[in-house]
């Protein structure tokens, strides 16, 4: 009885082909509003605060993480 659950070489070639010519569109003649930059602009600088609160919030974990002292059993011998 053959294993199903591999797939062969050929054929995930052509689903990567596939995949990559749906992915990887040609060139586009699009319309783009001023207030798409607008948009962007508080993208970036609600990324910035939100790691900022996060960074704030998980402070003392991250830096016990960082930190934390060496094992008194390999100093002992």
């Amino acid at each position: 009885m053959r294993y199903h659950g591999a797939m062969n070489p050929a054929r995930r070639l052509s689903i990567v082909f596939a995949l990559l010519l749906f992915a990887l569109p040609g060139r586009g003649h699009a319309y783009i509003d001023p207030g798409a930059g607008s948009y962007l602009v508080q993208i970036v600088i609600a990324a910035l605060v939100g790691s900022g609160f996060a960074l704030k919030l998980y402070w003392k974990r991250i830096r016990d993480a960082l930190h934390r002292p060496k094992s008194r059993d390999h100093d002992a011998g």
